[in-house]
């Protein structure tokens, strides 16, 4: 079965500390909102896939079938540790109480989400073998060429609403675009204006999340701003090389379908809050939270992505 954090967090049976870290996460970023995860028990696990559909053949009466064509490939995916510790002076709770302690869990629990976010996107196990790959490192070494669409213009271009709905077209069953906080202003101001952006339109969140914002659509499908800690753009800033002329002033912009069949992430169990408390030789109140968790694809037109968008007005 898979769901949402958010989803787990209301039907899991967990230890209120446990659950109090699980909605900090689920709420540190969008990413979150549509992503389903599933349990994954160990650190890592393989998806075959087609590279081509299979085809399959016909034939005539008291004739046998004939197997059809198709080519497989495989893909390993990893999970990875993520977490982060917890410590108050017992003074300070002598004064403020246990709330101080609560406190500092929840914005720990929320950088456990940031990272995992930072790293949905760009992490590389080639850079540090803690992580694991993100989405693109995946589509730039293991996907089809199909999947990436880069300009052939010296220090990239402003993103083009033609080029999105090329990108769409790529993707099966796409429900979610991820774009830096900044380009999904740009969406805003395109949609404020009918000859580039009709198809810019507003939906509020699903109450049951309680997350409390609206979410901007594109031809129906989720406009997903991604953020890092203090709401900075810096996930997908405008500092990617350019495909030509490497000038460090693009960014880029995912199409994907989050499901269980198109990208999903995975865990091990679900996040991990250990209390502590005054430990002997230290004047610290202690805790920490950990979560075991990564990320899997499980068909390689789940995801395109448009690299070397410029900061400037989408056209149309």
């Amino acid at each position: 079965m898979s769901i949402t954090l958010w989803q787990e967090a209301q039907l899991a049976k967990l230890d209120p500390a446990a659950l109090a870290a699980q909605m900090q996460i689920a709420r540190s970023s969008s990413i979150f909102q549509l992503l389903p995860f599933i349990q994954v028990s160990d650190y890592q696990h393989d998806v075959t896939y087609s590279n081509e559909d299979a085809r399959g053949t016909f034939r005539a009466i008291n004739e046998e079938l004939s197997e059809g064509s198709a080519t497989s490939a495989s893909l390993q995916f990893t999970q990875a540790l993520l977490g982060d510790k917890a410590q108050v002076d017992r003074n300070i709770l002598k004064n403020k109480g246990m709330q101080a302690f609560a406190k500092t869990m929840a914005e720990k629990s929320a950088g456990v989400g940031f990272a995992y976010a930072e790293n949905f996107i760009k992490g590389t196990k080639a850079g540090d073998p803690r992580q694991f790959d993100g989405l693109q490192t995946i589509i730039e070494n293991f996907l089809p060429a199909s999947q990436s669409f880069n300009s052939a213009t010296s220090g990239g271009d402003p993103l083009s609403l033609l080029l999105l709905d090329e990108a769409i077209d790529a993707v099966r069953n796409p429900n979610a675009i991820m774009v830096s906080a900044s380009l999904a202003r740009k969406f805003w101001a395109a949609g404020r204006d009918s000859s580039v952006a009709g198809f810019v339109n507003y939906l509020p969140n699903d109450p049951a999340t309680g997350l409390g914002v609206a979410i901007t659509q594109y031809n129906g499908i989720n406009i997903i701003p991604i953020k890092n800690t203090f709401n900075r753009d810096t996930i997908l800033p405008y500092t990617e090389p350019a495909s030509v002329g490497g000038a460090l002033q693009t960014t880029s912009l995912y199409v994907g379908n989050f499901s269980t069949d198109g990208i999903y992430g995975t865990q091990n169990g679900a996040v991990e809050s250990n209390i502590y408390g005054n430990v002997p030789g230290s004047v610290f109140y202690k805790g920490d939270v950990e979560w075991q968790a990564g990320m899997g694809i499980d068909h390689p037109l789940a995801v395109a992505r448009i690299a070397d968008i410029t900061d400037a007005a989408i056209t149309a």
